[in-house]
């Protein structure tokens, strides 16, 4: 059976520190992995392809580093892959 992730706590640390996270990476993508930042890379494949190199699909939480309010105005899903 797989382990599910809820990813609740990535996704309060992504907005905890979206500010900075904007402030020096505007435009990228960000991957958290509990409360740690995996690193920030310019594209959401780029960032994919890094997290699963070393982590199972679904453990971990992608988003784009933006200053646009509205971009995050959107559900968040938990993508299980088979």
């Amino acid at each position: 059976m797989k382990a599910t992730y809820d990813l609740e706590t990535e996704y309060k640390f992504f907005q905890e520190h979206l500010p900075e996270f904007v402030k020096e990476y505007l435009g990228k993508y960000v991957v958290i992995i509990g409360q740690s930042v995996l690193g920030f890379y310019n594209s959401i494949s780029e960032a994919l392809a890094e997290a699963v190199k070393e982590h199972e699909p679904g453990s971990f939480f992608i988003e784009l580093c933006t200053d646009n309010k509205d971009y995050y105005n959107v559900v968040l899903y938990n993508w299980s892959v088979a």
